[in-house]
């Protein structure tokens, strides 16, 4: 039998059985005899009306077994039998935590000297706007807002001034913004 190791709580399910409405789970940690573990509300497993739930089991070696219950059926004739216990495994965590104020306090290492930072970028302003440009970038044009890298030769950034939509269409007002980019 393979078994998967999981970390955290497992989700495990099942096919559905022919006429089951609910099905009850039930974990241990020992496949024979299977002793049910008791659940966070004491009751020996859970009730649910799905064919899968997470259970709420921590690290180790642990077995689950799933019955269905038909409620069509009288009193004291409603639940099916167990499936075969099915085996799991929970990892135990490979890391630890620690509290903000309880780690180790390193010895702090002399500063190197700082250099003097040089950025990257540049602000440019626009019209109404402002924004970050390579540092070797430049201005293009005169008059207007294009920016690109000279040693390219090209234009990487432009803006055009243009009136804005108000009423018009949206076919109208791309056409006249193509009339101000050309």
């Amino acid at each position: 039998m393979h078994t998967t190791a999981f970390y955290g709580p497992p989700l495990v399910s099942w096919t559905p059985a022919l006429g089951s409405m609910a099905y009850e789970v039930q974990w241990s940690k020992v496949k024979y005899p299977f002793k049910p573990e008791p659940s966070p509300g004491g009751n020996s497993g859970f009730m649910t009306t799905g064919t899968s739930m997470v259970l709420p089991v921590g690290p180790g070696t642990w077995y689950y077994r799933v019955r269905g219950f038909d409620y069509s059926l009288p009193s004291g004739s409603q639940q099916m039998s167990w499936s075969d216990p099915a085996k799991l495994v929970v990892a135990k965590p490979k890391f630890k935590i620690i509290a903000v104020g309880s780690a180790p306090k390193a010895k702090p290492k002399a500063k190197p000297k700082a250099k003097a930072k040089t950025s990257a970028y540049k602000t440019v302003k626009g019209t109404g706007f402002s924004m970050q440009l390579p540092t070797g970038w430049s201005s293009l044009a005169s008059g207007g807002f294009e920016y690109g890298d000279p040693l390219r030769k090209a234009t990487v950034l432009a803006t055009i001034s243009a009136t804005e939509r108000a009423g018009r269409s949206y076919s109208d007002w791309a056409n006249a913004l193509a009339a101000c980019v050309r």
